[in-house]
């Protein structure tokens, strides 16, 4: 019996130190349920502000979308009026180069009748002979 007690002493100081082991890890099972708890709830929040911001966001580019078209609109009128000026401008050079022409001709033509001889001599002068 001697034997059983002697083996028996050893037990309950293995026992108290297995529960304290056991009660050390729990706090720390706990510590780290608490943090996971906690980090869960920041990335939830930060979930929600994100969830804003995208929507933000969204409408941000829906704006600048639309006014991307204004723009374009604006730039295709623009190009357009161009283009017009371009032709009307381009019309009137060409109206103002035909009447210099014209009116060249009729400096060329005021010109040779100017240097023309009268009707009679200019018949004779035709003709080769002597007006006397």
């Amino acid at each position: 019996m001697n034997e059983r007690l002697t083996s028996a002493e050893p037990l309950p100081r293995a026992l108290l130190r297995k529960r304290a082991e056991l009660e050390r890890r729990e706090t720390v099972l706990q510590l780290q349920a608490t943090s996971i708890g906690d980090e869960t709830a920041a990335l939830a929040k930060q979930s929600e502000e994100l969830a804003v911001q995208l929507d933000g966001l969204r409408g941000e580019k829906l704006r600048l979308e639309v006014r991307q078209r204004e723009v374009e609109q604006e730039w295709d009128a623009a190009r357009t009026r161009v283009t017009q000026m371009e032709d009307h401008l381009r019309m009137g050079r060409q109206s103002l180069q035909e009447l210099r022409e014209q009116r060249g001709h009729a400096e060329v033509d005021r010109a040779k009748k100017r240097l023309r001889p009268p009707a009679p001599a200019r018949d004779l002068h035709e003709r080769g002979e002597r007006a006397t």
